[in-house]
């Protein structure tokens, strides 16, 4: 076989991986929660850890791919991630865990734009179109069967073996690349917003911590407000940087422009939101529901199978309508999924479960088609193509980090009320013992439920018989929130591209 396709190969499975850990974590999220006592801020932490490093390293390692040599890079970035997933696979503590996958999201921003430049530089031209639709449909399909695969090794050996499986697969990628890839450089010398790059990860990291810690330290705690501080003279920072960098992480200008900020509106609504909705999914399933991780898995496809089938039919649709009806359609879409959604119980018929993920689904894998394309179409500078596109999709992974902390502490706080005023209806005085045991039921589930076990019969029998309820009512809050956010989107989209008719000018 040519050395290009055994490249691309190499290339291919090394981009499946990284596409099937973006998901195939979120099953196990039960398994996780259990055996290693973890939190619900924890757990947070678990896929936030991943997607932060990710997003805010993801342009730079580009560049940074560019100008050291794309191969050097791509070979580093394969054994970082094998070596990040044994340990996270060894992992005792939620915190050694959340560690782990730190490193994971650092090695994948390496390794992801490192395999973009070696296909374009192996292949002519002529077959980029082709070659790339490949890698990303390898990419897409980790995604889309990466909760099946966790639920199936959760179910029948341990969680442990998510991570672990990444090692010899890892190996075959390594051994193709190594034999086939050639060295590739940029002819240019790539400038790399390094500052910009530090101060979006304090903040994200110092805003992420001060918002799911706010449950635990208090909204008025000196942990949070020293971390809301530091997170905000960040932010301060990061704006005056990227006004003056001569090649900005996040182009300051671009949030000006209407097309561009509809385009980011719609990956938001649809891609950003989706970390929230398969973070709460599997906890629903296997909290409320009691489904096995393979059930768990199963039950996500109809989410996750659309981000492969629906982009293709949403590209056309672009093509031949325009952005219009087609953002209106996905965001009604997204509105409805959210409306079936709210009628999410202890006793869920499986239809309705279907009905709401497959409606979510659909709306996701439209806006994965269309936010890029959309952002590009009134670009005036084709050579910025990259920046671009870059931008929006670092700008959409970096709200759904701030997202998935914020629904998480509502949930948090709502869960905690509604046992408070339960446990207050029904005329039982909450001494410190029992908010102790509250307490510890919330915050460590496992630990938790032991301790119930030798509280008072009448404690134990009310807190057990509404932990379920708890959760629905804390699940609809979130829902609440997505629902309510993606219908002031709706109607900022319908202003922005059916009065827009500026140029992305860069």
């Amino acid at each position: 076989m040519d050395k290009k396709w055994l490249s691309l190969i190499g290339v291919g499975i090394a981009g499946l991986i990284i596409g099937i850990d973006f998901t195939i974590v979120n099953t196990c999220l039960p398994e996780i929660e259990n055996s290693l006592s973890a939190t619900i801020d924890e757990l947070q932490w678990v896929i936030v850890g991943f997607g932060l490093l990710f997003s805010s390293l993801l342009v730079s390692m580009g560049k940074l791919a560019d100008t050291l040599g794309r191969r050097k890079l791509l070979l580093s970035g394969l054994v970082g991630f094998g070596l990040a997933s044994l340990l996270a696979g060894i992992s005792h503590t939620p915190w050694l865990l959340i560690f782990a996958r730190i490193l994971q999201g650092v090695f994948a921003s390496v390794v992801f734009p490192c395999g973009t430049g070696i296909i374009t530089h192996s292949f002519p031209k002529k077959d980029h179109g082709k070659v790339l639709g490949l890698y990303s449909a390898l990419i897409g399909i980790g995604l889309g069967f990466g909760p099946v695969l966790g639920g199936i090794i959760s179910q029948f050996w341990s969680w442990r073996w998510i991570f672990f499986i990444n090692a010899p697969i890892i190996l075959v990628s390594l051994t193709l690349c190594l034999l086939n890839t050639e060295e590739s450089k940029s002819d240019k010398k790539e400038l790399i917003d390094w500052y910009g790059m530090i101060f979006i990860t304090l903040f994200l990291g110092l805003m992420t911590f001060a918002i799911t810690q706010a449950p635990d330290y208090g909204l008025l705690s000196k942990t949070v407000g020293i971390s809301s501080l530091l997170g905000f003279i960040a932010l301060i920072a990061l704006i005056i940087t990227e006004r003056h960098a001569p090649a900005p992480l996040l182009p300051m200008h671009l949030f000006f422009n209407k097309h561009y900020m509809a385009a980011l509106l719609i990956f938001i609504a649809s891609v950003a939101f989706s970390w929230i909705i398969i973070f709460f999914a599997p906890l629903y399933l296997d909290n409320v529901l009691d489904y096995s991780p393979l059930f768990v898995g199963l039950m996500l496809l109809p989410l996750t199978t659309m981000t492969i089938l629906i982009p293709p039919i949403g590209g056309y649709w672009l093509d031949r309508a325009g952005p219009k009806p087609i953002a209106i359609s996905m965001l009604l879409l997204l509105i409805a999924s959210y409306l079936v959604q709210f009628f999410f119980g202890v006793n869920s018929p499986l239809w309705l479960i279907i009905v709401g993920f497959t409606l979510f689904g659909i709306g996701w894998g439209i806006g994965n088609a269309i936010s890029v394309p959309l952002a590009l179409s009134r670009l005036e500078n084709t050579k910025d193509v990259g920046l671009v596109s870059g931008t929006v999709m670092s700008a959409m992974n970096f709200t759904a980090v701030i997202m998935l902390a914020l629904t998480g502490t509502v949930f948090r706080y709502v869960e905690k009320y509604y046992l408070t005023g339960v446990l207050e209806k029904s005329h039982i005085t909450l001494d410190d013992k029992h908010k102790a045991v509250l307490q510890s039921l919330l915050a460590d589930p496992t630990h938790g439920k032991d301790i119930l076990g030798h509280s008072a019969p009448q404690f134990a029998a009310i807190v057990t018989s509404h932990l379920k309820d708890a959760f629905v009512v804390g699940f609809h809050w979130v829902i609440g929130i997505l629902f309510a956010l993606t219908l002031a989107i709706t109607i900022a989209i319908y202003f922005l591209l059916f009065k827009s008719k500026n140029s992305v000018k860069v």
